[in-house]
């Protein structure tokens, strides 16, 4: 993981000091070599649920939920721990937090109702046009995205606080 990704994702501070930088380098590849084992195991469990009761939409709902709440509250808590042992503070004010959440939750929303779309068309035979018009399918990823940034809003009140 690429550490201005993982600073930008979790509003690290710019960090000048060769110890710190070090750290966070520490911290991005224990997070990437985390994300790659979950989503390994992830993925072999929705593989399973394929297999056994050949219902798409449920291994990806799966998939999905596993990866949101891995990233949301793992790798947040994990960064939280980071920032608090780095001993940086970073104030920013409720709109700049507000506007972060506001934009991770669309594109969560907006990368879970296109696959979701696309899974299910794949899955039923039918067209794509159909199951992106189908309000189930902008409802669910809506509801997902809200609780997401929600969680992230929480997430970065907390860290800065």
């Amino acid at each position: 993981m690429n550490n201005k990704l993982f600073q930008w994702f979790y509003n690290m501070p710019k960090l000048t000091n060769k110890n710190d930088k070090d750290y966070i380098a520490k911290i991005s590849l224990n997070i990437a070599v985390s994300l790659f084992l979950f989503n390994l195991v992830a993925v072999l469990i929705s593989f399973f649920i394929v297999t056994t009761t050949e219902n798409y939409e449920l291994s990806f709902n799966v998939l999905a939920g596993a990866l949101l709440i891995f990233t949301v509250y793992i790798v947040g808590g994990y960064s939280i721990y980071a920032k608090r042992k780095i001993n940086r503070v970073v104030t920013h004010d409720n709109t700049h937090i507000v506007k972060n959440s506001f934009t991770s939750a669309v594109y969560i929303t907006l990368i879970i109702y296109l696959l979701n779309s696309l899974t299910n068309a794949l899955s039923f035979h039918t067209s794509l046009i159909s199951e992106l018009k189908n309000p189930m399918s902008y409802i669910i990823p809506t509801v997902i995205g809200i609780i997401y940034g929600v969680l992230m809003a929480l997430i970065t009140w907390y860290r800065n606080k």
